[in-house]
Order: structure tokens, then C-alpha cells, then sequence
């Protein structure tokens, strides 16, 4: 009777679904996964406590994929690491293809040619000189595209493991994006002195190393932990100022090397700022009154 009675209600839902309008039924199926207050969601999902809605919580790997055009906690993080992304990318692709200017001549004009042929000349025989060292500068733009890939597919996670797996990533990727950020500078800005150099490219690794290993320990990633992240980060970044100094004082007379020297100090304030901003949870920290809703 039971078995009977339930073969009946089978059919009257089939019956009954088949009289819905085809439009009505894909409109169902391309209904949105609702989102949820703060409450509602997980604590690996909950990174900043001054936003209190709009989490997304259980979606399928499909309705993450599809929250990326709409407004949810993610937003702004998403779409700042995707445009940066593909900036870095297009810098990294710029800097493999890039052709040294003493190959690009052909593309100059007769008067810039005149006006500048002793300084390819000189260019030219640098750039054939067997032993004549070349550092990679796309390989910067290479980890800053690796630590915004890690970001974005940290975004991304629909599961408290890959959350956490991505979240380890994002933080080694910004150590090994800030350390080879101080390469080049350090390996030009001294490649008269080979000593020195190797000591602050061999210092350099090794902070950079062991922050890499602190960023991959569970405890790192914890709430309560984030004001440690920030000082870490800066004491990286911090770092980068010594060998400067050094620089400094022994090349501040070529031009060249100020200028360099000048743009390093510049990134390493960028960087300082970076970590303060993100311990302070600025703007939604303090820049609202009431606890800001998404982004």
C-alpha cells in the first residue's frame, strides 16, 4: 500500500513538472546560490570581521565560478588580484619577448641612429663580451603573476582544504615576490664589489626561505595571527634597505645607481605601506561607521 501510494506521488511530481513552462524550469536551474550572512558562514571563510554579509557558503565549484560577476564578500579582492593578474602578465610576456636595443637598430630612425651610435656600439660589444653576466628581469613580473594566481584561486575555494592550501600559497607567493624584488637591484648595485653581493643575495635567500616556511604553518593563517603576517612581511621588505644603504654610500655619485637606488627606496615604502593597509583592514575598518556589507 505504502510502495503504491508513493509510486503515485512520483508521478504527480513528474506530472506536474512537465506542466511547467520550459522557460519557467531554466530559469530554475539558472537560479544563483543565495548567499550568506556572517553568522551563517564558516570560520575559514570569515577573514575580516568587519564584514557581515554576503558570504558565499556551500557553492559548487559552477556557482563559484559564476559568483565572479556578482557582488559578495570576494569581490573586491577577486577583481583587484584578476586586473593585477593579467597586468603582471602581460609585463612577464612583454619582458620574454622584449629584444636587448642594440638588436633593435633597424627600428630606428636615420636621425636617432646618428645621434646614438656610439652608445650601441659600446652596447654591442657589452652584450657579445663572453662572461658578461645578465641578470633575468622577467622574473620578477613571473612571481608577482605566481602570487596573484595563488590570490585568485585562493578566492576561489569552494572547500575549507583548498581555502587553506590557497591561503598558504598567497602568503609564500608575496614573501617570494618581495625577496626577488630586491635581486636585481642588489646584483647590479654591486657587481663591482662580487663580495658584498653575494652576501645580500645570500642573506636575502635565506630570509626569504625561512619566512616561506613560517607562511606554510596552519598557525600562520589563523585570525589572531595577522598582525604577526603584517610585521613579517615588513621586516622582509625592511630588509631590502640595508643592502640600499650599503649601496648608497658607494655609488651615490653615478647617476644610474641614484636613480635605481631611488626607485627601490620607493618600492620598499610601497611595501611598508601594503603591510600596514592590510593589518589595519583599511578602508572597511576605518573609513565606515557600521560594518560594511560586501567587497
Amino acid at each position: 500500500m505504502v510502495d503504491a501510494y508513493s509510486t503515485q506521488a512520483q508521478q504527480a511530481v513528474r506530472g506536474a513538472s512537465r506542466d511547467v513552462p520550459r522557460r519557467v524550469r531554466s530559469r530554475l536551474k539558472r537560479a544563483l546560490a543565495p548567499l550568506s550572512v556572517a553568522d551563517d558562514a564558516p570560520i575559514y571563510l570569515r577573514d575580516n570581521q568587519f564584514i557581515r554579509d554576503y558570504y558565499r557558503v556551500n557553492f559548487s565549484t559552477k556557482d563559484t565560478w559564476r559568483s565572479l560577476f556578482r557582488i559578495h564578500n570576494e569581490t573586491g579582492n577577486i577583481w583587484s588580484h584578476l586586473v593585477g593578474f593579467l597586468i603582471f602578465a602581460w609585463l612577464t610576456l612583454h619582458a620574454l619577448l622584449a629584444r636587448p636595443a642594440p638588436l633593435a637598430l633597424a627600428q630606428l630612425k636615420l636621425t636617432e641612429l646618428e645621434q646614438n651610435l656610439q652608445q650601441h656600439d659600446c652596447s654591442l660589444g657589452d652584450l657579445w663580451q663572453p662572461g658578461r653576466p645578465h641578470f633575468n628581469f622577467g622574473k620578477e613580473p613571473e612571481e608577482a603573476s605566481k602570487c596573484l594566481e595563488n590570490r585568485l584561486n585562493q578566492q576561489f575555494g569552494n572547500s575549507k582544504h583548498i581555502g587553506k592550501l590557497m591561503w598558504r600559497l598567497d602568503y609564500a607567493g608575496i614573501t617570494i615576490l618581495i625577496v626577488t624584488s630586491f635581486f636585481p637591484p642588489v646584483y647590479y648595485g654591486f657587481m663591482c664589489r662580487p663580495f658584498w653581493r653575494n652576501v645580500y643575495l645570500g642573506i636575502t635567500t635565506v630570509v626569504g626561505l625561512a619566512t616561506v616556511w613560517t607562511t606554510l604553518s596552519s598557525r600562520f593563517q589563523q585570525e589572531a595571527w595577522r598582525p604577526f603576517r603584517a610585521g613579517l612581511f615588513s621586516v622582509v621588505g625592511g630588509w631590502g634597505f640595508i643592502p640600499i644603504t650599503h649601496g648608497w654610500f658607494i655609488g651615490h655619485e653615478h647617476l644610474p645607481i641614484k636613480q635605481m637606488l631611488l626607485l627601490d627606496v620607493i618600492m620598499g615604502f610601497i611595501y611598508l605601506g601594503g603591510a600596514a593597509i592590510y593589518a589595519a583592514q583599511i578602508p572597511e575598518s576605518r573609513l565606515v561607521r557600521d560594518p560594511v556589507q560586501s567587497w
